[in-house]
C-alpha cells in the first residue's frame, strides 16, 4: 500500500524537475515544498519549474541585501509568492 501524500509529492518533484538542480540546492527545495504541501495543497497543485528558478532568484537577491535567519520559512515564502505573482503576471 502506497501512500497518497509520498506520492504526490514524488509526482510533484517530477513534475517541477527538482531533480535537475544542483544536488546542495535540491534538498533544501524539496524540504520547502514538502512543508508547503503539507499546509497548501490547492497553491502547491500550480507549482511550476518556473515558480521555483523565480523563488530562487527572489531568495539570492534578498540574501544579498540582508541576512536571512530562518531560511526554510523564507524560501517558503519566495515559492508562495513566486506561485502567486506569475498568476497575476498572466492575468495582465
Amino acid at each position: 500500500m502506497t501512500d497518497r501524500r509520498t506520492d504526490g509529492l514524488v509526482l510533484l518533484y517530477a513534475r517541477c524537475r527538482v531533480h535537475c538542480y544542483d544536488e546542495g540546492i535540491r534538498d533544501f527545495i524539496m524540504d520547502a515544498v514538502k512543508d508547503l504541501y503539507r499546509s497548501d495543497r490547492t497553491l502547491l497543485s500550480r507549482l511550476q519549474t518556473e515558480h521555483i528558478d523565480r523563488a530562487i532568484y527572489k531568495y539570492r537577491t534578498a540574501g544579498e541585501k540582508r541576512l536571512i535567519r530562518n531560511t526554510l520559512q523564507y524560501f517558503k515564502a519566495c515559492i508562495v509568492s513566486a506561485i502567486k505573482e506569475y498568476d497575476m503576471d498572466r492575468q495582465d
